[in-house]
């Protein structure tokens, strides 16, 4: 029931953002194809369950430990990369492969390597210093390396295959909202992910 709510107010936030933002620019309306929508929800459910999945910290569960008197900031932090190889490397190869094809699907900007492996290892590093304020979680460099490697295989099946493209038109590139909207995805499923 957690994920529906945060998908659903996701979607809605997402969706707000946008209508203000298109306003204010006054451009053109270019009619966006379905498929870029359907793609662009089921982008923002993988985000979520990406989320649920690593254990980023909610504010239910600050809220448990304050309770318990814990402290939130719990450094758990593993420098040493490949100290222990185990399946949990496999997995989160596996985990963000899916976010260096969505990248480039959905948006053209990122059909560079450089501009999709730098967003999945910032999504990453995210998602490891987060663990810092999580109870039970390391904060791991095995999971960025990982991470990173998961978001390159993935760019590379979205190359191999990218005659489906999902992505707006040449126009629509131009749109301040299409600039930014994978950073503001993101961002808003983190706030949904933290207070839900």
């Amino acid at each position: 029931m957690s994920i529906t709510i945060k998908f659903i107010l996701s979607v809605i936030l997402i969706k707000l953002f946008n209508d203000i933002v298109n306003k204010k620019s006054k451009q053109e309306k270019n009619e966006v194809p379905l498929k870029y929508y359907i793609m662009k929800c089921v982008f923002i459910l993988y985000l979520i369950v990406v989320l649920d999945v690593v254990g980023f910290p909610s504010l239910w569960e600050w809220k448990m430990m304050m309770s318990l008197s814990q402290p939130i900031f719990n450094p758990h932090i593993n420098l040493i990369p490949f100290k222990e190889m185990g399946i949990e490397d496999a997995l989160n190869i596996v985990l963000f492969m899916p976010f260096g094809f969505f990248l480039p699907t959905l948006w053209k900007r990122y059909h560079k390597f450089w501009m999709t492996a730098s967003f999945g290892l910032a999504f990453s590093l995210t998602i490891e210093l987060s663990q810092l304020f999580s109870r039970s979680r390391v904060t791991d460099i095995d999971d960025l390396i990982m991470n990173g490697l998961g978001t390159v295989l993935g760019f590379m099946i979205f190359y191999i295959i990218r005659k489906k493209n999902y992505h707006t038109d040449e126009k629509e590139e131009n749109n301040l909202f299409v600039k930014v909207e994978p950073f503001v995805c993101i961002i808003i499923v983190i706030i949904c992910n933290f207070l839900f």
